[in-house]
């Protein structure tokens, strides 16, 4: 983990620098240079050395102003306050450049706002915004049929600019950021350790993939909330897996009662279930004048 550093740290690298550089510096001028940082060795290093570039030795406060004036640092943004700021923006164009900061996947960010409109918006925006969340979903799925990447950026730009456009425009330290329960879910320790290492192979796909694709999916077809029953055994059999992993799945801990009895039904029942084949990378021949390309979402669906 990389921590931002600390001002008395910023301070103490930049007078030794100044040191063996032989420059030196207003202390009005030092603390404006190290406000201005967020934290970052690096950027220190680099604005010392522009600021070093002529042939005066001493640099001044309009140095460092200059500096600042004609030098944006493009540095990432905590996701919570980016959502502030952004629910609080005076246009799209301010919400956007945010957002590019916050450097998150886009479908992430979609999650989040899904997520935190229910709670900033009212029934009117919400409704209003419908439309555009789902042409932003639809948009970022674009990237397993082709290789339109600019699909990234409006599967990004619609669903802040929904935000900006019906938000209910409170100071950013009245808003409530809350973290997605949907992102949460599934992600404890003892249900993914092995698991996910298990479906990587089973599949012949990297963990990633697995962690961030078929795990929801997974996750959803075994929640009881949403239909799931524990004692349906033929998607664990189907793929592979063990008694103890369809437990894992459902969210049940192997050392209780409830446990002992599925794994006794799952070892007896799984005998007499028909199993189907699962068929991996079967991919579908279909020729360019073929109808199916007509139902495929593409760019010019935001016309």
């Amino acid at each position: 983990i990389f921590d931002r550093v600390r001002r008395a740290d910023l301070r103490r690298v930049a007078h030794k620098i100044m040191d063996s550089e032989e420059i030196s510096m207003d202390p009005e001028s030092l603390e404006r240079l190290i406000e201005g940082n967020s934290g970052d060795f690096r950027a220190l290093v680099k604005d010392l050395q522009s600021l070093n570039t002529s042939e005066k030795s001493h640099v001044d406060i309009d140095d460092v102003r200059l500096m600042s004036q004609i030098s944006v640092r493009d540095s990432q943004v905590n996701v919570f306050e980016a959502l502030k700021k952004i629910y609080s923006s005076k246009n799209g164009s301010e919400a956007n450049s945010v957002l590019i900061n916050t450097d998150r996947d886009p479908e992430e960010m979609l999650a989040w706002f899904a997520w935190n409109n229910q709670s900033i918006m009212d029934k009117g925006g919400l409704s209003a915004i419908s439309a555009a969340m789902c042409l932003s979903d639809s948009a970022l799925s674009v990237k397993f049929t082709n290789r339109a990447f600019r699909s990234w950026y409006w599967g990004s730009a619609l669903s802040s600019q929904a935000a900006v456009a019906f938000s209910n425009k409170a100071g950013s330290h009245r808003l409530h950021i809350g973290y997605p329960d949907f992102l949460r879910r599934g992600s404890e320790s003892w249900r993914t350790s092995i698991l996910i290492d298990k479906l990587a192979a089973i599949f012949s796909t990297s963990k990633s993939s697995v962690r961030d694709y078929l795990w929801p999916n997974l996750l959803a077809i075994h929640d009881e909330s949403l239909g799931g029953d524990a004692d349906d055994f033929k998607v664990a059999k189907n793929i592979g897996l063990s008694a103890e992993d369809h437990l894992s799945l459902h969210g049940i801990p192997k050392s209780g009662r409830r446990a002992k009895s599925i794994i006794d039904r799952f070892e007896d029942e799984v005998k007499d279930l028909v199993i189907e084949p699962i068929i991996v990378n079967e991919v579908e021949s279909v020729s360019q004048t073929d109808e199916v390309l007509g139902k495929q979402y593409t760019l010019d669906g935001f016309d």
